[in-house]
């Protein structure tokens, strides 16, 4: 196990392939034969679910390995409790632990009581290496020092020097400051994050092409109001120049709608993002046609997050016009929403104070040792949940236009098809419907109806565990 492998290298670092070499020599000296080997790279010592640790752990549970070898003790753990505990599931398994450094073996009372005292010291060691750390990031803080490797855009970090007004500290990029400040502009107006992303790739911000599932964390970073933080409750709320002030901040966090908009773009699927396979929950892929066969929506069957064990495709056109039929006949009178032009002044007010009274009590560690760890989180949850609702009010609150005069819903859905105007589309369908779940074919025949296979969530209807973007999800079937 090592801790931090980062470019870390001396007589107190004990490499991964050092740490291996001690234990084949061990094992050659006493004849013991080495049936598996792995490691846990950039792994706390206090952590004990580690992958490959569990996996040896299982090995000697089941009885296919005698025991576990490892180069020093407090690479095995660092925590006692734990440690103990995992040394007793080696044991009832009629296992053994060898620590090469100290020369542990588990299976003497000697080796087993000196095991339990250099334990204890191992843990000695990381909650006092972990006061230290704490101590460091507070100093840091507290001198206005942005704890992190990363410098946010539109900031440059100052060098190292002995003045702590200018140690390292955050000033305005003369470059991409004015593109940060008007990207919080285009939030609080309500843009979406495609388009502040595509804002950001143009003006050149950062390295390489911005992703929109990138901007909310962006915009979430209180960084830009001139905080410095680290966890923990450890914040300096003056650390730096800010690039927005708390009501543009607060307002561009709101959840952004975007409105109806005639783009040039005909290559996006009137579905996308919208119908999803029932086997697994995720996305369906559009498939363009070929000589032989339709153009589909697909599952992809295989992603980092699993295998879809029941894999759906279906015929656009046959869905496509399904959703439409079904979304005209569920609203027959529907009427356009557009975003205010002006926020409420007095709703914004009332959310700022919401949010400052919560940053206070989410800092404030004196009260959580005063009134405990439990009823602090309580405090912290209900200020949290008055805040959000604070928030929601002043959210992009739709207001409702009539459809254009002279033109039904149908009329207007007619149109967008005829002129190819997809996105435009989907978006429309999408202010409606929250997902369209789509279950494998009971048979080949082609002459099933569609709506035997198709379930639609309307907006509102239930809550919905879908795939998010940047979130782990495990395939789950959705069933009807």
């Amino acid at each position: 196990r090592v801790s931090d492998v980062r470019g870390r290298e001396g007589p107190g670092f004990i490499s991964e392939k050092d740490q291996f070499a001690r234990c084949h020599s061990y094992a050659d000296a006493y004849s013991h034969k080495i049936t598996d080997e792995g490691s846990d790279l950039d792994v706390s010592g206090g952590v004990m679910a580690r992958p490959t640790f569990d996996r040896f752990l299982e090995l000697v549970s089941e009885g296919h390995a005698d025991g576990i070898i490892v180069a020093k003790l407090d690479r095995f753990a660092r925590t006692n409790v734990g440690a103990l505990a995992a040394i007793e599931t080696i044991e009832q398994a009629g296992g053994t632990l060898i620590s090469v450094s100290e020369q542990i073996d588990s299976s003497t009372p000697a080796g087993r009581f000196l095991r339990t005292i250099l334990f204890a010291a191992a843990q000695w060691e990381r909650e006092r290496i972990g006061e230290q750390w704490f101590t460091a990031r507070s100093s840091a803080v507290e001198r206005g020092i942005h704890v992190t490797r990363h410098v946010p855009p539109g900031y440059v970090r100052s060098k190292r020097t002995k003045d702590p007004g200018t140690d390292r500290r955050l000033a305005p990029d003369p470059q991409h400051a004015g593109t940060i400040r008007e990207v919080f502009e285009m939030a609080a107006r309500g843009e979406s994050n495609t388009a502040i992303a595509a804002y950001l790739t143009e003006h050149g911000v950062g390295h390489g092409h911005w992703q929109s599932y990138r901007v909310p964390r962006l915009l979430a970073n209180r960084v830009y109001l001139g905080e410095a933080r680290s966890g923990s409750g450890i914040a300096n709320p003056a650390a730096h120049e800010a690039l927005v002030d708390e009501a543009t901040f607060l307002t561009a966090q709101r959840q952004r709608r975007g409105g109806l908009r005639v783009t040039e773009n005909q290559t996006v699927s009137v579905l996308s993002g919208i119908v999803r396979c029932a086997g697994c929950s995720f996305a369906m892929k559009p498939q363009s046609a070929s000589k032989t066969s339709p153009a589909v929506y697909r599952c992809t069957k295989r992603s980092v997050h699993g295998i879809c064990p029941e894999p759906a495709t279906v015929t656009k056109e046959r869905i496509e016009n399904y959703v439409i039929e079904q979304f005209l006949q569920e609203f027959p009178n529907l009427a356009i929403h557009s975003s205010p032009d002006e926020v409420d002044d007095a709703a914004l007010a009332e959310a700022v104070a919401a949010e400052q009274a919560y940053r206070a009590q989410l800092e404030n560690m004196e009260l959580r040792g005063t009134i405990g760890d439990v009823d602090h989180d309580r405090l912290i949850a209900t200020l949290h949940r008055q805040w959000r609702v604070k928030l929601t009010a002043v959210s992009d609150r739709p207001t409702l236009s009539p459809l254009p005069e002279g033109m039904s819903l149908e009329e207007l859905v007619a149109t967008l098809q005829d002129g190819k105007h997809n996105a435009e589309l989907r978006e429309l369908l999408g202010s409606g419907i929250e997902a369209v779940f789509v279950r494998t074919a009971a048979s080949r025949r082609r002459d099933l109806p569609i709506a035997d296979r198709v379930k639609i969530v309307w907006q509102g209807d239930m809550p919905l565990d879908i795939p998010r973007r940047g979130k782990r999800f495990e395939p789950r079937r959705v069933t009807w």
